[in-house]
């Protein structure tokens, strides 16, 4: 569950399982989720954390909380700089061993979903997004600006 990477234990070979499942006429898809595994040594946590691009909590922490990965923090993409960022890993070079035989990427678990928060499953509405604009008052802008 590390976005924009291949799990080296289940797919050895990346580009060679592209290239078979293209050779057979079918497509692959992969999927992407906009709360980020929590893990330094991760490029897409490390770069987004170096560049202050989570939701915080509203302590100004950056938030974390649990969904598919584990411990995950949540893309800011109310910050221009966030979806800049984001939209860059779906490039070739920041998402390594993709191919132009990947048929496209299925965005998903942007309502956004954190599975700790039992009493909304979602972001805390006094969560924090860039210019101080709580979760609150952006929840129903979040899915968009995922994609957007």
């Amino acid at each position: 569950f590390k976005y924009f990477t291949w799990n080296p234990n289940t797919f050895s070979d990346p580009i060679d399982l592209q290239e078979t499942i293209a050779s057979t006429n079918r497509k692959l898809v992969t999927i992407i989720d906009p709360h980020i595994k929590a893990e330094p040594g991760y490029n897409v946590y490390d770069g987004a954390l170096a560049a202050d691009l989570f939701v915080k909590s509203a302590d100004g922490s950056v938030f974390q909380g649990s969904c598919w990965p584990g411990t995950s923090s949540w893309m800011d993409f109310l910050n221009p700089a966030a979806r800049d960022f984001y939209g860059s890993m779906y490039s070739y070079e920041n998402f390594v061993n993709s191919t132009p035989t990947l048929a496209g990427i299925w965005n998903d678990m942007n309502e956004p979903s954190v599975f700790d928060n039992s009493l909304e499953n979602t972001l805390p509405a006094d969560s924090i997004h860039f210019g101080g604009v709580t979760n609150r008052e952006i929840h129903n802008m979040y899915g968009y600006l995922h994609v957007k």
